[in-house]
């Protein structure tokens, strides 16, 4: 059986994995475009992640590879292509990111699991296959870093539901470059 992951983001994304059925963590009714990629600028890159128990309690209880990503989009797009996009995933044992943490954390630590483009059709669902599964295990909760390398400014970018049961500063980071 195909195992699949659903990472539904808005400020913090879902996240869940398809095995017998959907995970999914958080609800969201507004909507953000700087997590997983600000698409208006030229580079960005972002981290967001989710605990072990919001893992938990979506139902992740048992280790499982992840082989897919899908992201919710809240506005109306069609053909927006997103090139040279990079997804790495680590464990994850906090549950806010603290000062000292919001900082690029480099991907040495992280497993790269996608380098490609996204092409982004809304609103609705964008899925994404990983080029490496990632081994997930429920004790920890999940680290992604995603590094926007596109080089091109396009306007109406992508927009991600917002859920409003975490804070920008604990869930998440993002920096932009021109």
């Amino acid at each position: 059986m195909n195992k699949t992951l659903i990472l539904i983001l808005g400020l913090l994304l879902s996240l869940g994995l398809l095995n017998a059925g959907d995970y999914i963590i958080g609800t969201g009714t507004s909507t953000q475009n700087y997590v997983p990629l600000y698409g208006y600028v030229n580079y960005n890159w972002s981290k967001f992640f989710y605990s072990a128990a919001e893992m938990q309690a979506s139902g992740f209880t048992t280790v499982q590879p992840i082989t897919k990503i899908a992201f919710e989009l809240g506005n109306n797009l069609s053909g927006y292509v997103t090139d040279d996009q990079r997804v790495y995933m680590r464990a994850w044992y906090d549950y806010e990111y603290v000062s000292t943490n919001v900082n690029y954390p480099g991907t040495a630590s992280f497993a790269h699991v996608f380098t490609g483009s996204v092409t982004w059709n809304g609103p609705g669902w964008v899925e994404i296959t990983l080029d490496t599964p990632y081994n997930y295990d429920p004790q920890w909760g999940i680290e992604i870093l995603w590094e926007n390398r596109d080089g091109s400014r396009l306007a109406g970018p992508p927009q991600f539901p917002l859920y409003l049961n975490r804070k920008l500063y604990c869930g998440s980071a993002y920096r932009i470059q021109q």
